[in-house]
């Protein structure tokens, strides 16, 4: 294509002083070499000669264009995308102005979307909004405020602006309080172009409840009317049981304090019916402690405080109370997962079992408790709840160690040994000693699991 002045090449006198020129672009058939003219334009010059070949026939999305688009546009157009490019508005920031505490300062950190679970029956708060917007290079036109619900989307305001290309400013919307599932969001619009902010969706879900209760609500003579009431009176005692809001496939951790300080407690977790299953319980070792725990489903909870709507909830209760003499008596020792299309499976196994929280199983393979064993001596440091007198066997250092506290291990199987010239790699752990019989070489081995040679009995030994 080639733009290049006009035949006549008549021209008139601007209102600058400038001589304007009519220029055509011309596009040339490189099989028949006609010429065909696409647009013409004036250009405001004080040359006496305009011309430009574009020798890409691909017009590039810099320019205006999206990459590989076959355009047919004005000149004028083309020549102002070149020199003045298109840039969309922008929603900088979303401020919580009104404090809500479900969100931070900025509603959300990152500008991703976000979602913020309450409890099912429930009315959030009325809130405060303010956005932080600049305008591209169009005039901004108008901002709104969106809300989706029932797959139903509406403009719930709309703020009519006139901001200048380049120039910031503030909007604020005051958020309705709500109590069903939405998102809302909000939009920016120059005329040309439409830009959304990320959503913020609320999720209204059935608390699950974690807590410890009396012992016997396995037992199958409890009538379901006795188990009801019961639960009902124990999830309203905050020294008891936590309520947590918990979305589905999620795993969870227990790590809030409830001291067990009597006798005859068991843990609990009550999940919704309506999930299904709880996946696995685990202890503070990542030990499947699952058998240990049987379960009731047929509680019936009054979530909403009406004495009318009632919400069906399974029970996973631990077999046993718990050692009240154990110093760590802390539901923040579980982790449970939750699984939506899971069958419950009872893992019950014949005999007694130990305490609930230790991960120790007398049926379970050596060692029956995952901090008795450890891969390489930097796995000590990781071992939760380390207990004064802890023997840990250190495998690829081939050492055993004691914990004595503040974080210090030493090892507890240190030996000498005999042997004829250096000792193989695989003999012995760290700070063993080897001595060389026939030489009179004295070897030690390090954390490097790596023997060094210390001295002579002969000649000396390196300190």
């Amino acid at each position: 294509m080639e733009l290049r002045v006009a035949a006549s090449e008549q021209f008139k006198v601007s209102s600058s002083g400038l001589p304007t020129y009519r220029v055509q672009f011309i596009e040339t058939d490189s099989s028949t070499g006609q010429e065909t003219v696409v647009s013409d334009v004036d250009i405001v010059t004080s040359a006496d000669c305009v011309r430009f070949i574009n020798e890409n026939p691909i017009i590039k999305s810099k320019l205006g264009f999206a990459e590989g688009e076959s355009v047919d546009t004005d000149l004028y157009e083309f020549v102002n995308n070149v020199l003045y490019p298109y840039y969309p508005p922008e929603i900088n920031q979303i401020l919580n102005t009104s404090a809500d505490p479900d969100f931070g300062e900025y509603v959300s950190e990152d500008n991703t979307d976000i979602i913020v679970y309450k409890q099912k029956g429930t009315m959030t708060k009325a809130n405060t909004f303010t956005l932080r917007l600049k305008a591209g290079s169009e005039k901004l036109t108008r901002c709104s405020f969106v809300r989706v619900q029932n797959n139903k989307t509406d403009i719930m305001e709309n703020k009519i602006l006139s901001l200048q290309p380049g120039k910031e400013t503030t909007v604020s919307f005051r958020i309705p309080g709500c109590n069903n599932d939405l998102i809302y969001y909000f939009e920016v619009s120059d005329n040309k172009n439409v830009v959304t902010s990320y959503k913020i969706t609320y999720e209204f879900i059935l608390p699950i409840y974690v807590g410890y209760a009396k012992d016997g609500l396995l037992e199958p003579a409890l009538p379901n009317e006795e188990l009801n009431a019961y639960l009902n009176g124990l999830i309203k005692l905050k020294d008891r049981v936590d309520t947590r809001l918990v979305p589905i496939n999620q795993e969870q951790k227990g790590f809030f304090d409830i001291v067990a300080d009597k006798d005859q407690l068991c843990p609990f977790i009550m999940v919704p019916l309506r999930w299904n299953s709880l996946m696995c319980i685990k202890d503070i070792n990542g030990v499947d402690i699952t058998k240990f725990y049987g379960h009731n489903s047929y509680v019936k909870l009054d979530t909403l405080n009406n004495n009318v709507d009632k919400e069906g909830y399974v029970i996973y209760v631990a077999r046993k109370p718990i050692d009240t003499k154990a110093k760590v008596r802390y539901l923040r020792d579980i982790t449970y997962t939750f699984a939506y299309d899971l069958d419950w499976h009872d893992l019950t196994s014949e005999g007694e079992q130990s305490e609930v929280f230790t991960g120790f199983d007398v049926l379970t393979t050596s060692p029956v408790d995952s901090r008795f064993t450890v891969d390489n001596y930097d796995d000590l440091a990781y071992i939760k709840q380390p207990y004064v007198g802890l023997i840990t066997f250190v495998t690829d250092i081939n050492t055993y160690y004691k914990y004595m506290g503040n974080r210090i291990w030493v090892p507890t199987n240190t030996s000498v040994m005999f042997f004829n010239g250096l000792p193989s790699p695989t003999m012995g752990g760290k700070f063993d000693i080897s001595i060389d019989i026939a030489e009179g070489n004295i070897y030690q081995k390090t954390n490097s699991n790596v023997w060094e040679l210390k001295g002579n009995i002969r000649t000396g030994v390196t300190p």
